[in-house]
């Protein structure tokens, strides 16, 4: 898989410095030129708690203290990735709209 763009996650990470770690770690397990999922299903057999929200994915991170909503094009490998948010900043819901998953 491929990941565009890190600057979001190292956006995040420089205001919530407890969610750098993890951050880093899913992007060397997503960012590896060797995964490649073909569909959601494989993307499950990496991440079991990653979910659909509409047209983009959304990853637990840090034992639920994060969110990673992402979109993924499982033809070219591509993960995109449109905002990390805490959890009380994802429960309000406001990011489904402005990160084009609704």
């Amino acid at each position: 898989m491929r990941l565009i763009s890190k600057r979001r996650l190292r956006e995040f990470w420089k205001l919530h410095s407890s969610s750098r770690e993890v951050l880093e770690e899913w992007y060397r397990i997503v960012n590896n030129k060797g995964l490649a999922w073909e569909d959601f299903h494989d993307l499950q057999a990496t991440f079991a708690s990653a979910s659909h929200v509409g047209k983009c994915v959304v990853f637990n991170i840090g034992g639920n203290n994060y969110r990673l909503i992402t979109q993924i094009n499982y033809l070219t490998y591509n993960v995109f990735v449109k905002a990390v948010l805490t959890h009380s900043e994802y429960s309000r819901g406001k990011w489904q709209k402005k990160c084009g998953c609704i």
